[in-house]
């Protein structure tokens, strides 16, 4: 029968009738369209099944969609609700945020075997980010703070990241509405990645 997975589809050719998985375990998986016994094979949805070892990599035997893409359930995602402060003039922060709340991300992430290459560079962009708000505006940042929910969505995709660090990027990127919630955000974000590097030592 071979070994057992569950991860999502990467990609998938109609025509050739092949296509390749992004196990949650890091591998990738190729497969044929004789493999599938249930479920339409599209773009990041939940499969399951197993594999072998072939002649050019891992070859899956079977596969099962456990759940299509949210795309295909979902016209647009529902409004991601977000407190980053706790009172409506946005003047103090909850600071839950940065202790209790941070390590329990952090400690996800962890759990989750994120890359600390991948932590490092999606800090960096927010870093860049908040110098684009320094100096010409958070107007002019919007449109490349919403597209970090993007870019956590490919990261995704290729395997690099895991959902638990996708979720977070991605129901930040959409809850942020003003300089106020950004500045809460990079605060939050540096907080989680203080404790996951306490957590996680050997990978820093």
């Amino acid at each position: 029968m071979g070994t057992s997975f569950r991860g999502r589809i990467k990609n998938f050719d109609e025509g050739k009738g092949v296509g390749s998985i992004a196990a949650d375990d890091g591998k990738k998986i190729f497969f044929h369209k004789s493999a599938l016994k249930s479920g339409s094979p599209a773009p990041d949805a939940q499969v399951e099944g197993h594999y072998e070892q072939g002649d050019r990599g891992l070859r899956a035997t079977s596969v099962r969609v456990l759940a299509p893409p949210a795309s295909a359930t979902s016209a647009a995602p529902a409004k991601v609700q977000i407190k980053y402060y706790s009172d409506n003039e946005k003047k103090h922060m909850r600071p839950e945020m940065l202790c209790e709340e941070a390590r329990r991300t952090a400690e996800k992430f962890v759990v989750e075997k994120l890359n600390s290459s991948q932590l490092r560079r999606f800090f960096e962009e927010v870093r860049y980010l908040e110098k684009i708000v320094a100096t010409r505006g958070f107007e002019a940042a919007m449109p490349l703070i919403r597209m970090l929910a993007a870019k956590a969505h490919y990261a995704r995709g290729r395997g690099r990241i895991g959902n638990e660090f996708k979720d977070y990027l991605s129901n930040n990127a959409r809850a942020i509405e003003d300089e106020a919630d950004f500045k809460a955000f990079v605060k939050a974000f540096e907080a989680v990645v203080g404790y996951f590097y306490y957590l996680n030592p050997k990978k820093g």
